[in-house]
This record gives C-alpha cells, sequence and structure tokens, in this order.
C-alpha cells in the first residue's frame, strides 16, 4: 500500500480547520490505517466490542498495543471497512470518556485540596 501526503495548508503557523466532509475522511483512513482487533478475535476473547477489551486492558495495566502484539492481525482477515470504522470511531469515544473523566477527578481533588487547605489556615471556603 503506497500512501501520498499532500500538504494544501502551506502556511505552517496558522490554525487550519477541517470541514465536515475532510474530518470524516480523515477518521476514514485512521480506521483503514490502525491495526486494531477484528471483531473474530474480540469474539474469541469473549469481548462484545473494543470498548470492553480497553476497559480489560485498563484493568491489567496493559496497552491496545500488547493485546495487538499478542493477536497480531492476520493477512485476509480483516474485518469490512464499515466494521473497522465502528470499531475505531468507539475508540476514539473510548478515550475522549476516559480522558474527560480524569480531568473532571482531577479539577475535583484539585477543589478538594484549595477547600481544605483554606480550612487548615482558618480561612472559609464561603467567604
Amino acid at each position: 500500500m503506497v500512501m501520498h501526503v499532500y500538504d494544501y495548508v502551506k502556511d505552517g503557523d496558522g490554525n487550519a480547520c477541517m470541514d465536515w466532509l475532510s474530518f470524516l475522511e480523515a477518521i476514514g483512513h485512521v480506521s483503514r490505517i490502525k491495526d486494531l482487533p477484528s471483531q473474530a478475535v474480540l469474539s474469541a476473547n469473549n469481548f462484545m466490542n473494543i470498548c470492553e477489551l480497553m476497559d480489560r486492558l485498563e484493568l491489567l495495566n496493559l496497552t491496545l498495543d500488547d493485546f495487538m502484539a499478542e493477536h497480531p492481525p492476520k493477512h485476509g482477515h480483516e474485518d469490512p471497512f464499515h466494521i473497522k470504522l465502528e470499531s475505531c470511531i468507539l475508540l476514539m469515544f473510548y478515550t475522549l470518556e476516559k480522558k474527560a473523566a480524569a480531568q473532571k477527578a482531577s479539577a475535583a481533588a484539585a477543589k478538594l485540596a484549595l477547600a481544605k487547605a483554606a480550612v487548615g489556615n482558618g480561612n472559609s471556603a464561603d467567604k
């Protein structure tokens, strides 16, 4: 497979936004290129989808790359594009949810630490 890269944005210092169609096309390219476990591999390991796999890997303190090293993709046994695309989108939303939850927990911990510090200094958080 040969991949061509075209740089349509010549100004590297400026911010560029993708239009909706380009964004969808990019997700399609990522899902085609990214090695993800096939539905057969997920089923053989008793997972309904990639999110269940990611939850288990997190409990075992492993990464998706660790799993893929143990279960390399077999040529000719790949899922159809729409299945790979679904897994890729599920993985993206799973990752975004986990990061959002971690940021929320971090913000709550910081707020609690500030409240404890204010109480420890004799200041009330309500003032």
